[in-house]
């Protein structure tokens, strides 16, 4: 997770660089203006506006990189990443401000289960898995499913709840996704009946 600490902090920085360069402007301005108000203020605009530039570019470059401890999944990297474990997914654009809202909280519950052996923390890029997330039943971002990952995700469960907190999302984890889910892939975790009828496809 070398990137989680390099690359995390320098995405946060472009607002501070554009918030930086427009004090520095303004400084510039009222510096001149206070030694002769009688001359009219001159601004170099150009330093300012190629550190906005390296900015802008810095953030553009740098944006795919910038993960943190959530597992990315992609379909080639689905089934071995998420083997006999349940899940809990994010779905998101990184473009999306709503998908931006939650990254802070959704980062603290990856890692509080970070080394966790049976729940997997994940996350998928839908602009990068477009057609992936409209397979999984992913119509809009941010979509959070849960549940047996088994069959390529077929029995996750959207979460439906408006209590996204770091808390209320741990909360539910424990609640939810500690014990096997009965699913096709968890036999063992089904009452007879249900086994019976499973085993039927």
């Amino acid at each position: 997770h070398f990137f989680r600490f390099i690359l995390s902090p320098i995405e946060l920085s472009f607002h501070r660089c554009l918030l930086c360069a427009y004090h520095t402007v303004r400084s510039q301005m009222r510096d001149t203006h206070a030694k002769n108000e009688a001359k009219p203020v001159t601004v170099n605009w150009l330093p300012r506006l190629r550190i906005k530039s390296f900015c802008i570019l810095l953030w553009v470059v740098l944006l795919p990189l910038a993960n943190g401890i959530a597992v990315q999944l992609t379909p080639t990297n689905y089934d071995d990443e998420t083997q006999d474990k349940l899940v809990f997914v994010k779905f998101y654009s990184p473009y999306c401000a709503y998908c931006q809202e939650l990254a802070p909280a959704w980062e603290e519950l990856a890692t509080k289960f970070e080394n966790d052996p049976l729940l997997l923390i994940a996350e998928v890029d839908c602009t990068v898995h477009e057609e992936w997330c409209r397979r999984l039943g992913v119509n809009g971002v941010p979509t959070l499913l849960h549940g047996d990952a088994s069959y390529g995700g077929a029995f996750l469960e959207e979460y439906t709840s408006t209590a996204k907190s770091s808390k209320d999302l741990k909360s539910f984890a424990d609640e939810h996704l500690r014990l096997p889910i009965c699913t096709p892939g968890s036999l063992e975790a089904c009452d007879p009946g249900a086994r019976e009828e499973y085993q039927k496809y």
